[in-house]
């Protein structure tokens, strides 16, 4: 018994003492035993990237707080050897320094240039960012690695030679053809099309040139009486879905000739924008309740019918909302902005929907309300992820708004749009108004359609543009 327990003491000592040797042995194999550190950048002759901050400004005694600039990255073209912001800085920025953060090899020696001022800063990789004089916005970076030819970087900070908030309103001398109480631009096969609803319940239907402000009436359409035009949702650019104000769905192939489509004891009070895959499966949605409830869900439109696909949370627009749809992660993406809830009180928060049918509350959302309660006009422009709104009801009164608002986050946060320049009369306060934007950045323009003024349809024109006389300074063009 003695004997064998000593052995199997003489055992567990010979593993013991092997693993001890073989951590002792792996550790001399590191090439270094020191502190662990953050990787340096050793592979880069090309600046992988270039990202910029600026100082907070000072507060001085009895101003007001200066807005600090924004932080930027940059666009880096190897071919022509420049890098500029991808966004310019707002319109009147002032600027002597910033600190810059290069991702380039640790190897190499670079020297920023202020073209301006001549002075030359060297710069140190291994540094968190590093402040350079940069007066006058247009810089040389200059990168030597042994064995390599040196190469030379353009860098321009960008910034509005114009005010991009300052849109030019012209009043056409043109009118609509007839007074609306409700309208909608549509594009559809690749034309814009004119929805009107007038005030008795019938609807006419255009060809809409905006550019020459020409409205040319489609003959021999059948239109569902009471449609509402801003409800209308394309389906793969070949079938159009609508509903009016009795709650019923109708489609057409043309925009011209409109068919009942059934749905049973379910009442349809929002269409949910253009199809969208769910679950791996493509639908097309929309909100409504079974008659005699107000218990609201999610539907998709089948070819016989509709399907229930599930609750709404709590607080949901049900009806009147906008629905803005977009892509992300290859799927398209909805979210609803303002709108009236289940109880007929104006919706104080958006939600959005990717790839399943749980609906959530859109992220970041500021407390106070600061989204008109329904008949806001929201347009799509060419630049991702903007999205512009004129007009609409606020309010416990619900009166109407004559602001002009900005968004560059898909919605996020919202920038009012102030000093508006206006020929030929005067923007007033409308609801329900109609229109489209055209390009993005310096060639936006935006044609406003009619709308609710002073309690009636208007049958006003408007044309909004920039004066971008200034450019953009620092321009390579």
């Amino acid at each position: 018994m003695i004997f064998e327990y000593a052995m199997k003491r003489y055992n567990w000592y010979v593993v013991g003492a092997t693993m001890m040797i073989m951590a002792m042995l792996f550790s001399a194999c590191r090439k270094d035993n020191g502190p662990r550190t953050s990787p340096v950048y050793t592979e880069y002759t090309f600046p992988a990237s270039i990202k910029v901050s600026f100082p907070k400004p000072e507060k001085k005694k009895g101003e007001k707080e200066t807005k600090a600039l924004p932080d930027l990255e940059f666009n880096i073209d190897n071919r022509a050897m420049r890098a500029w912001n991808k966004i310019p800085l707002p319109y009147l920025s002032q600027y002597d320094s910033l600190d810059i953060k290069i991702a380039v090899s640790s190897e190499a020696t670079v020297r920023i240039i202020n073209e301006t001022t001549q002075k030359v800063t060297e710069y140190l990789s291994t540094r968190r960012a590093q402040r350079i004089d940069a007066t006058g916005g247009k810089l040389k970076v200059v990168i030597d690695l042994e064995k390599k030819p040196t190469i030379t970087y353009d860098l321009r900070i960008l910034t509005y030679g114009y005010d991009p908030d300052k849109f030019t309103w012209t009043k056409e001398t043109t009118q609509l053809p007839v007074p609306a109480e409700e309208a909608s631009v549509v594009t559809y096969k690749g034309q814009h099309y004119w929805l009107a609803r007038v005030t008795d319940g019938s609807s006419k239907l255009y060809h809409y040139d905006p550019q020459n402000s020409e409205f040319k009436e489609v003959e021999g359409t059948v239109i569902p009486k009471g449609i509402i035009p801003s409800s209308i949702a394309v389906e793969k650019d070949e079938k159009v879905w609508a509903i009016t104000k009795e709650q019923k769905l109708y489609y057409s192939n043309d925009l011209k000739l409109w068919q009942h489509h059934k749905t049973g004891n379910v009442q349809i009070s929002q269409l949910i924008g253009g199809v969208t895959t769910i679950d791996g499966k493509r639908h097309l949605l929309a909100i409504g309740h079974e008659e005699g409830t107000k218990d609201f869900q999610t539907y998709a439109i089948t070819p016989n019918g509709v399907e229930a696909k599930g609750m709404l949370p709590s607080g949901f627009p049900v009806e009147g909302a906008y629905v803005y749809t977009y892509a992300q992660d290859g799927m398209t993406a909805i979210t609803l902005y303002s709108g009236k809830t289940a109880d007929g009180i104006p919706a104080t928060k958006s939600f959005f929907l990717a790839g399943t049918i749980q609906w959530g509350e859109t992220p970041y959302q500021k407390k106070e309300k600061v989204l008109p309660n329904s008949d806001g006009l929201f347009l799509q422009t060419d630049k991702e992820a903007e999205l512009l709104l004129i007009g609409g009801r606020y309010g416990k009164e619900n009166q109407p708004s004559g602001e002009i608002k900005r968004s560059s986050d898909k919605g996020v946060t919202w920038t009012v749009l102030p000093n508006q320049i206006t020929k030929s009369g005067e923007l007033l306060p409308r609801y329900s108004a109609s229109g489209i934007a055209q390009g993005s950045d310096r060639s936006l323009n935006i044609y406003l359609l009619g709308g609710i003024i002073n309690g009636a349809p208007s049958q006003e024109i408007w044309h909004g543009h920039l004066d971008t006389t200034g450019g953009i300074i620092n321009s390579f063009n």
